[in-house]
């Protein structure tokens, strides 16, 4: 018997795409899923994501006008984790009062607030119970040095 020569790539590699060809002709039903049901999968993981709401507020930076707060962002006892300089008398106790007041006058629930002197601290407690910390204030500087009222 003779020696044969190397098989080549190129030759090889045609050969191989047009039998997976020919297989995928002749099982379209096969091939038809293999392309459909993973698009199908996205598309529903995409409404999924549309459909569920963002639960990572923006963060705010201006003070806006006062709107209801939807009863979902709190939790039953209505509390609000805040960190603030507490040891230096700036303020932030006083704005949170009248926040406070506001609602109040707005026939809402008053905001139990939470003073934390560090975020640390804040990190702490959410860690030990994050379904009471849906959401958190940390004030840098102090809220009463804007002039304009709430």
């Amino acid at each position: 018997m003779g020696t044969r020569r190397p098989a080549k790539f190129w030759p090889q590699l045609w050969a191989t795409v047009v039998r997976n060809l020919l297989l995928k002709k002749r099982d379209t039903r096969k091939t038809l899923a293999e392309v459909l049901v993973p698009l199908y999968s996205l598309g529903v993981l995409i409404f999924l994501k549309m459909l569920v709401p963002n639960p990572n507020f923006p963060e705010v930076r201006k003070p806006g006008r006062l709107l209801r707060i939807h009863h979902d962002a709190f939790p039953e006892n209505h509390s609000v984790a805040v960190v603030a300089d507490w040891l230096n008398a700036n303020g932030t106790m006083g704005f949170l009062e009248e926040i406070n007041t506001l609602l109040a006058e707005s026939h809402q629930h008053p905001i139990r607030w939470i003073k934390y002197s560090n975020n640390s601290e804040l990190n702490d407690a959410y860690h030990n119970d994050a379904r009471n910390f849906p959401i958190a204030v940390i004030f840098h500087t102090d809220p009463t040095s804007n002039i304009e009222p709430l």
